[in-house]
């Protein structure tokens, strides 16, 4: 495998799924929110996301659209298990399982099998007081620790999985205006540990990772939201040498909602997120439609 190819492969590889936005913190599919609250002890998440891509953009930013003869595209379904051995604390395992498919050139390609698979610890350590409070606090803040297990198939064209185990670490901050209406700010940085599968020695730059997200209360049951996300990832290096303009870069935005009836411990969840076409912003990616719908349930 040439140099070139394992440069373009450490690009491609390195776009693991986004995450999908956050609807609101009555039940999402980010990694940012609970799955479950402080009173419930477990809860259980069923989504299904599916990415249209339309087009890639190369190092210098510039943008190619996909011709008429040219697709790509990938369906998930993933399953989220949350645990809470503490009230302020939550466990949560997820396993994805899916297919990739490319048409480039009249061939196509199909990828069926595991995508990567993650657990993750959040730890809300902070709470928003009430205006009345003695002491006021204006935010709460919870702290999310995760790791990705490398399951997914390394594939520079149908990309499947990392390739590489990664680290991660995190902090979700909420502000409350009013009962209907919140702000968010998500901040996350990954470490990635070297890995082999592209055949040579490779190590992935680091993942910085951050999400404005806004959510408005129609009712105690419904609410909707608007979020904006930046990814960024330093460049690869491979056998020891970094390939410069071998990082990514990607800005999406999109709305959720969610809904969940007072009585009813089944939420209801779906969002779109999109990567609007700016030339110079995006570098090395893939500018793609995401649809995601989820259904779960906690006790």
């Amino acid at each position: 495998m040439t140099r070139a190819l394992c440069a373009l492969g450490a690009v491609c590889l390195s776009l693991t799924a986004a995450r999908a936005g956050s609807p609101c913190s009555c039940g999402t599919a980010s990694v940012d929110a609970a799955l479950t609250r402080r009173d419930e002890t477990w809860g259980l998440r069923l989504s299904e996301r599916a990415e249209f891509a339309q087009g890639t953009y190369n190092a210098h930013g510039m943008y190619r659209g996909f011709g008429a003869n040219e697709n790509s595209r990938s369906f998930d379904l993933a399953v989220l298990a949350a645990f809470r051995p503490f009230p302020r604390l939550e466990l949560s395992a997820q396993a994805v399982y899916g297919r990739s498919s490319l048409t480039e050139g009249g061939q196509g390609r199909d990828l069926r099998g595991a995508a990567d698979w993650f657990a993750h610890a959040r730890w809300e350590i902070l709470d928003q007081t009430p205006n009345w409070a003695s002491i006021q606090r204006p935010f709460s803040v919870a702290l999310v620790g995760g790791v990705l297990a490398p399951v997914g198939r390394a594939d520079p064209s149908l990309n499947r999985g990392l390739g590489a185990w990664e680290l991660s670490l995190g902090s979700v901050v909420d502000h409350d205006f009013s009962p209907w209406n919140r702000l968010s700010a998500f901040v996350e940085g990954g470490l990635r540990l070297p890995d082999r599968s592209l055949g040579v020695e490779r190590r992935l730059g680091p993942r910085l990772y951050a999400q404005a997200t806004a959510s408005h209360w129609l009712s105690g049951a419904t609410a909707l939201s608007a979020f904006s996300s930046l990814r960024w990832e330093a460049d690869a290096a491979l056998d020891g040498r970094v390939e410069s303009g071998s990082g990514t870069r990607l800005w999406q935005v999109g709305v959720g909602a969610a809904f969940q009836p007072s009585a009813s411990r089944v939420r209801t969840t779906g969002s779109v997120r999109y990567a609007p076409h700016v030339a110079g912003l995006d570098v090395n990616t893939t500018a793609s439609t995401l649809l995601d719908v989820s259904v779960s349930f906690s006790n």
